[in-house]
């Protein structure tokens, strides 16, 4: 039996990505899971930084949000463009643990080095936008490395998008329609 991506990559993040802020949301009406990732800055009071919303920061803080998926290669609600990496995954075979591994350094990488690229970026008038870049060269090498070193593991975790039927549900519909004490 295959485990669940939404809760190994929950524990794994719990793991490995303890020094920045993260949520995972399973959004079942896009078929997407979606993990948010922030990192926040201290910086000085007088500067201030305009998003692509045209939100500007709070005094003195800056919080950088990015976005990644994980979604049903069949949906057409998913704009790749809108995410820092969007990741099809076949829904019905699911996704290798190795690659989810692989995966969530990367991530952690990219995150790590992201605090001094934000700061070289506000100090550096020349610089009109600022966006973080996922090399999938990188997520390769990646995984080719754990393959190497039999750290790959071909585990499948799958991902369910369909609402289960609650057990009190289930009891009726077993039942006519019927309520019955429980």
């Amino acid at each position: 039996m295959s485990e669940d991506l939404g809760n190994y990559l929950y524990k794994n993040m719990l793991e490995k990505a303890t020094y920045y802020q993260w949520k995972i949301i399973v959004d079942r009406s896009k078929r997407a899971l979606e993990i948010y990732f922030t990192i926040s800055l201290d910086i000085p009071d007088e500067q201030f930084v305009q998003d692509t919303n045209a939100k500007v920061n709070e005094s003195g803080q800056l919080n950088f949000e990015e976005v990644i998926c994980f979604y049903d290669e069949a949906n057409n609600k998913i704009v790749p463009q809108n995410y820092l990496v969007a990741i099809p995954i076949n829904i019905s075979v699911g996704v290798e643990q190795g690659y989810v591994d692989a995966f969530t350094k990367q991530l952690n990488i990219i995150v790590s080095n992201a605090s001094g690229q934000i700061r070289e970026y506000l100090t550096d008038e020349s610089q009109n936008e600022f966006s973080l870049v996922w090399s999938e060269q990188n997520m390769e090498n990646t995984i080719h490395t754990m393959q190497k070193t039999e750290n790959y593991h071909t585990n499948t975790l799958t991902i369910e998008f369909e609402e289960k039927v609650s057990l009190i549900d289930q009891f009726k519909e077993e039942n006519n329609g019927g309520m019955e004490r429980i």
